[in-house]
């Protein structure tokens, strides 16, 4: 099956650059678009429904039509990361509904590179040219170290590793391990 967007073809996708998919506890095939929001897949005729950002940040809608990132909790809600700065948004698939959190570094290209989520349920955002978020309290905070190493901003991917440990990758610094009982960051040699 080829999805191809089409403005004149009701429920097609909403935009050709996909940047992300993934499929939900419950069986939803979400896919994000770079310019044409979020699409859920109605699988029994094969046609998406789209939801497109509004001018103000609403629980109907996500913040950007620009998204990078989507990562699937444990808890079954989606969190989408924006492109733009934006922020990042926790979705429920089932009510259809958005809880918006900001960045408190607000920046153009602030994008979403990656989720990843501790064994105790803590929620970690790398976002570029920024660095880490904890999603604590139904907040955002950003991870300030409590050990030598400052947290690299050209993080590519986090990762969740055990014992509370969080894997960091870069484009230019190395590999880290953060550890988020401690707050401790170290360069991980191989």
């Amino acid at each position: 099956i080829a999805f191809r967007a089409d403005r004149d073809i009701e429920g097609s996708i909403s935009h050709q650059v996909t940047s992300d998919a993934i499929e939900t506890n419950d069986g939803l095939l979400i896919v994000s678009t770079i310019g044409g929001g979020l699409n859920i897949l109605n699988k029994a005729d094969l046609t998406f429904n789209t939801l497109r950002a509004s001018p103000s940040a609403t629980a109907s809608a996500p913040l950007s039509d620009n998204i990078s990132q989507l990562f699937n909790a444990r808890d079954g809600s989606v969190w989408v990361g924006y492109a733009d700065g934006s922020g990042v948004s926790r979705f429920d698939p089932n009510s259809k509904e958005f809880k918006h959190f900001f960045l408190s570094i607000r920046r153009p290209d602030a994008a979403v590179q990656s989720f990843a989520q501790l064994d105790d349920g803590t929620l970690f955002i790398a976002v570029a040219n920024v660095g880490i978020y904890r999603v604590a309290s139904d907040a955002l905070e950003l991870i300030d170290t409590d050990s030598g190493y400052s947290l690299p901003t050209d993080i590519r991917d986090l990762d969740g590793i055990g014992n509370n440990q969080l894997a960091i990758t870069t484009g230019r610094s190395g590999i880290f391990v953060f550890n988020g009982a401690t707050n401790v960051i170290e360069p991980y040699y191989l």
